[in-house]
């Protein structure tokens, strides 16, 4: 799958659905410069670097270990 081209393909839906709701002045507390965006930005791919692959299928198996022996007792039906 071409993930740009769907992303492109995403952003210029998203125009077209709201040029069909006519023009409006949207509040000033919704436009974020270009910097201050670009700053925050990093930061958040900065912390996507060296955490879980949750896109990669071996995660899954991250998840599929049986649990550890003292979650056993906390999982476990009472007697």
């Amino acid at each position: 799958m071409d993930l740009q081209h769907w992303l492109g393909r995403a952003t210029h839906a998203i125009q077209d659905c709201a040029d069909t709701l006519g023009p409006y002045q949207p509040h000033p507390s919704l436009q974020v410069d270009d910097d201050r965006f670009a700053s925050a930005f990093e930061e958040f791919t900065g912390r996507l670097k060296d955490n879980y692959p949750f896109f990669h299928p071996r995660y899954a198996g991250q998840m599929l270990k049986p649990h550890a022996p003292p979650r056993w007792s906390a999982t476990s039906p009472p007697c």
